[in-house]
């Protein structure tokens, strides 16, 4: 009597070990999953916040060799929907430049296809475009300020 007791308790102890080394397992499993989720994630955020800065070099590149001779050979400074388009063209062949190939395709491995890349390159550039046109302004008054400054300096006030 004492042999089955003890081959059923043996027995119980096997299947609730299986049963905890399974749970166990499981929530192992899923907390790598998390954890590279996570992971995947962060590496993601980093690559953008390249992303947003090659974006902005290649925006003022763009900005300072095309965009203002255009400028100047337009009328009144005004760019036409074509040149524009042309700018975000060169401003784009910059970034992917900039990023060169690996970026890229780590790019499309976080987003799926080209198609994707693009467009959130193309987003990016026009956040750029957005941000220099915000600092030109700001530029502009500091420069008619100092240029205020030396006038009233020069004029001995």
């Amino acid at each position: 009597m004492f042999d089955v007791f003890q081959t059923q308790l043996q027995e119980a102890i096997v299947l609730i070990l299986g049963t905890l080394l399974t749970a166990a397992t499981g929530y192992a499993i899923n907390w790598i999953r998390r954890a590279a989720k996570h992971e995947r994630i962060s590496a993601y955020h980093e690559l953008l916040s390249v992303v947003v800065g090659a974006a902005e070099s290649a925006v003022r590149s763009t900005n300072q060799v095309f965009v203002d001779q255009m400028r100047e050979a337009a009328q009144g400074g005004n760019l036409s929907t074509g040149v524009a388009r042309e700018a975000m063209f060169k401003s784009l062949d910059s970034l992917k430049a900039q990023l060169g190939p690996k970026l890229l395709d780590e790019l499309k491995n976080y987003l799926g296809d080209q198609k994707k890349v693009d467009e959130v390159l193309e987003k990016q550039i026009e956040a750029a475009v957005g941000k220099v046109k915000e600092a030109v302004p700001e530029a502009t008054s500091e420069m008619m300020s100092l240029r205020a400054l030396r006038d009233r300096i020069a004029a001995g006030l």
